[in-house]
């Protein structure tokens, strides 16, 4: 029987057919180099295009499950389901248009392996680098529920809202179990019990 994978990535996706090829091109050629086993799991919250076919063009049954939701549940719910389905005994949250890339990946593993239980991406940390920035008007609503975030739960994580983020799968089982099902800030709820439970 073979092992489970070291890394599970859980994409959430919504209408992104045309958006998932190039990220599964990305991706495939990104784990494909690796020597270690992996899987990808794409969570389909009820897109009404053809995105729940796209990822057997590029990789094995093996390599990639796609989860349907039954609908429309929200982003929150599909990352929740996603985690909570994985294999691996890492779990990395990325967005469907790969807005930071997969090779960063090779900067989180090296902080799980020595121990760290969550590790998540900044676009805000003095040495990031955005290459391509977010509308101005998404730029600023995004600041503004990351302020309220800090001020209200987690006042130390900069940029909570980064879609790249990654868990030890029983670190980010016990957080998932706890965040309500429906919510889109479930990241944000997660960090909170997280520093409960510390």
């Amino acid at each position: 029987m073979p092992a489970d994978p070291l890394l599970s990535v859980v994409i959430p996706c919504l209408n992104e057919e045309s958006r998932l090829a190039s990220t599964l091109e990305k991706l495939t050629a990104f784990l494909r180099s690796k020597d270690y086993r992996w899987q990808v799991l794409i969570v389909d919250d009820g897109s009404t295009d053809r995105t729940a076919e796209v990822p057997a063009r590029y990789m094995t049954a093996e390599e990639c499950v796609v989860l349907k939701n039954d609908g429309n549940r929200g982003k929150g719910y599909s990352v929740r389901r996603g985690v909570l389905e994985s294999a691996g005994e890492f779990v990395l949250i990325s967005d469907a248009d790969l807005s930071t890339p997969i090779q960063e990946w090779d900067r989180f593993l090296p902080h799980l392996e020595a121990g760290c239980d969550v590790v998540i991406g900044s676009r805000s940390l003095p040495d990031s680098n955005v290459v391509k920035r977010q509308a101005w008007y998404r730029q600023g609503m995004g600041r503004i529920f990351n302020r309220i975030i800090r001020f209200l739960v987690i006042d130390d994580f900069v940029d909570t809202q980064c879609g790249f983020k990654a868990f030890r799968k029983s670190t980010g089982a016990q957080l998932f179990k706890k965040c309500g099902s429906t919510i889109s800030a479930s990241m944000s709820r997660c960090c909170f019990w997280r520093r409960r439970r510390d």
